[in-house]
């Protein structure tokens, strides 16, 4: 008696169990990893824009001087908007320092939303 070549149906029920293992298993690592990306690149986005409003607060109240006109305040806060006036300069470098190649510098009242307390 000679045994057929081939494999038994135990030993392909259990082969495509173990691919749809292996197969799940590496969906679920691609699906967690597009997930944490995703929350990453939405906080590096907040921080960034975070970052960007932060520098032009702190370059426009460097800038802030007195008002021109007597009896005008330096700083208003109206309606949670903080108001004062500065000097604005076209073609800031990063670090606030005016670049090379003109740019104007006239005072004008800049204003800012209040950041929210809680």
């Amino acid at each position: 008696m000679t045994r057929a070549s081939g494999f038994t149906l135990l030993e392909v029920m259990v082969a495509i169990v173990l691919t749809t293992l292996v197969v799940l298993l590496a969906y679920s690592a691609a699906q967690v990893s597009y997930d944490a990306h995703a929350r990453l690149s939405a906080d590096l986005r907040a921080l960034q824009q975070g970052r960007a409003l932060r520098e032009l607060l702190q370059d426009a109240l460097r800038s802030a001087r007195a008002p021109q006109r007597p009896g005008d305040p330096l700083f208003t806060l109206h309606a949670g908007r903080l108001s004062f006036v500065t000097r604005i300069t076209t073609g800031c470098s990063r670090l606030g320092r005016p670049r090379t190649g003109g740019g104007s510098s006239s005072p004008r009242r800049r204003s800012a939303a209040r950041p929210p307390l809680w």
